[in-house]
């Protein structure tokens, strides 16, 4: 995977969840309990049928940019709140740690503030929520 540099408008996060997917199997880093990317790939949404996904960082970036209508829908449909403590991850890819670690992109949801992370790392130690495709609508 190539480093994104400008990484607010990339919108790529369902095709780069596969791309996570096929890294952290190759390592062994499967456990949804444990890793992002496992994790949103195996959730499906109320509707049956909607599989999610790890969002990019553009994805991340617009709904942050959106949060006010974005934490009054979730409140709506009796959805959790973004953990405005920890950093939520993201499939956009960013580099490598040490020369053998992928990182990624995080930003903190209760202040914009952006963060590169060892993939390496658990989910468990930032916060993650998996989206579905969506269709913007004005």
């Amino acid at each position: 995977m190539p480093a994104i540099s400008d990484t607010r408008n990339y919108f790529n996060g369902k095709a780069d969840t596969q791309k996570v997917l096929a890294w952290n199997t190759s390592c062994g880093a499967t456990d949804i309990n444990t890793y992002a990317a496992p994790y949103c790939n195996s959730y499906i949404f109320p509707d049956g049928v909607t599989r999610g996904f790890l969002m990019s960082s553009g994805e991340l970036w617009f709904l942050y940019n959106n949060k006010q209508q974005i934490e009054a829908c979730l409140t709506a449909c009796g959805g959790d709140a973004f953990d405005t403590t920890r950093y939520t991850v993201t499939s956009t890819f960013t580099g490598m740690w040490s020369g053998s670690f992928p990182c990624f992109d995080e930003m903190n949801w209760g202040n914009g503030g952006w963060y590169s992370t060892n993939h390496a790392d658990t989910w468990s130690n930032c916060s993650t929520r998996p989206i579905g495709e969506y269709t913007l609508q004005k």
